[in-house]
C-alpha cells in the first residue's frame, strides 16, 4: 500500500458524524488539514512482517491517523486501539486504510477491566506505541513483553505580535484548542493590540464555530477568567471564544481560550520545561518541535514525533 492510496481512501470519508464534539465546519477543516503534509516513508524503512499496536489518547480524533498511514505504507501490520469515545473515528480510519490495501485492524478493550482483550492485543504486537498519560504508558509498559514507545502529556506555546493575530487564532481554533500541539500561552512584546486578537478570534468563530465544551472545561475556563481579572489582567469574551491577557502563565490549554502574556512572564515557563513540546514563532527555547505561528496544529507527517524517528524505532524494536 502507498501513502497516496491511503490518503485517497481517507479523503472520501466524512468526519462530521464522529469527530468527537467538534462543530461540522471544524470537523471538515481538521480532517482536510490532517490529510496534508505527508512525506512517504524512506525506502530503507521496511517494516514487513512486523505487527505494531497503536494505543490512542483522547482529545484529538485524528492523532493516530498519520501513524496508521505511515506504518502500513512501510509494510507493517497495524492494530489500532482508539481512546474511549473515539471508536467510530478509529473504525472509519482503519476501514479506509484497509480498503486501500493496508493491513490494519481495530482492537478494543476497557483499560483495567478487559484484561484478556488487552493481553491478547499486547501478545500479538512486536512493538507498541502509546499516546496518553504517564500512568497509562507505564501500565502498558509493565504488561507488554515487547518494546513500548510512549508519548505523554505535552503543551505548546507561541511567540507572536499583533500582526500574527489571524495565525494565532487559527492555532487556537483548530481542534478547539485541544491536543498537545495547541497553544497554552502566547508571548508578546509589549502591550498587545487586544482588538486585533479579538477580531481574529471572532473571524475564526464565524468560519469554524466552536463545538461542545464539557462541564469541567467550562468551569476551568471560568476560573481562568476570574483569576485573570483578580490579578489585574484583561478579559475579552465573544460567542464561543475567550481572550485573556495576564502576567501569570499557566500551561493549560482550554477550548477556544487565547491566553496572551508579556515576554516578561517567560521565566514562569521554566518549571514546566520538561513538558514543553511545540513552540511557534521566533524564540530561543529548546523545543521538541518548532514551527511558524499558524502551523502549531498542522505538523508535517514525516515519521518524526517529539524528536523521535518513530519508523526507525519500530524497525529497531522489531529486529531486536
Amino acid at each position: 500500500m502507498t501513502v497516496q492510496a491511503a490518503l485517497r481512501a481517507l479523503a472520501g470519508l466524512d468526519p462530521r458524524a464522529w469527530s468527537t464534539g467538534l462543530s461540522a465546519p471544524m470537523a471538515t477543516a481538521t480532517w482536510s488539514t490532517t490529510l496534508e503534509g505527508f512525506k512517504a516513508p524512506p525506502p530503507q524503512v521496511d517494516l514487513s512482517g512486523a505487527t505494531v499496536l497503536l494505543i490512542g489518547s483522547a482529545n484529538v480524533y485524528t492523532a493516530l491517523l498519520p501513524w496508521v498511514v505511515l506504518l502500513t505504507a512501510s509494510g507493517a501490520r497495524v492494530r489500532v486501539k482508539p481512546a474511549r469515545g473515539q471508536e467510530r473515528a478509529g473504525a472509519a480510519i482503519a476501514g479506509a486504510v484497509a480498503t486501500a490495501g493496508g493491513d490494519v485492524e481495530l482492537r478494543s478493550w476497557k483499560g483495567g477491566a478487559d484484561v484478556d482483550a488487552e493481553r491478547d492485543a499486547l501478545d500479538e504486537a512486536d512493538a507498541v506505541i502509546v499516546f496518553g498519560g504517564d500512568g497509562a504508558i507505564e501500565a502498558i509498559r509493565a504488561r507488554s513483553r515487547r518494546p513500548v514507545l510512549g508519548f505523554g502529556p505535552r503543551f505548546g506555546v507561541a511567540f507572536a505580535t499583533s500582526a500574527d493575530a489571524d495565525a494565532v487564532a487559527k492555532d487556537v481554533a483548530l481542534y478547539d484548542t485541544r491536543g498537545c500541539m495547541s497553544p497554552a500561552g502566547v508571548f508578546v512584546d509589549g502591550e498587545p493590540a487586544l482588538d486585533h486578537f479579538a477580531r481574529a478570534l471572532e473571524d475564526a468563530e464565524r468560519r469554524w464555530p466552536a463545538g461542545e465544551v464539557s462541564a469541567s472545561e467550562a468551569a476551568a475556563r471560568r476560573t481562568r477568567i476570574l483569576l485573570t481579572r483578580a490579578r489585574g489582567g484583561h478579559v475579552r469574551e465573544g460567542a464561543g471564544w475567550t481572550l485573556l491577557y495576564s502576567t501569570a502563565f499557566t500551561p493549560v490549554a482550554l477550548p477556544r481560550v487565547l491566553a496572551l502574556h508579556p515576554r516578561s512572564a517567560l521565566d514562569q515557563l521554566a518549571p514546566y520545561a520538561p513538558l514543553l513540546g511545540t513552540v511557534a514563532g521566533q524564540h530561543d527555547l529548546r523545543a521538541l518541535r518548532t514551527c511558524a505561528v499558524g502551523e502549531m496544529q498542522t505538523p508535517v507527517h514525516d515519521g518524526i514525533h517529539e524528536g523521535v524517528d518513530v519508523l526507525d524505532w519500530v524497525r529497531a524494536a522489531t529486529r531486536a
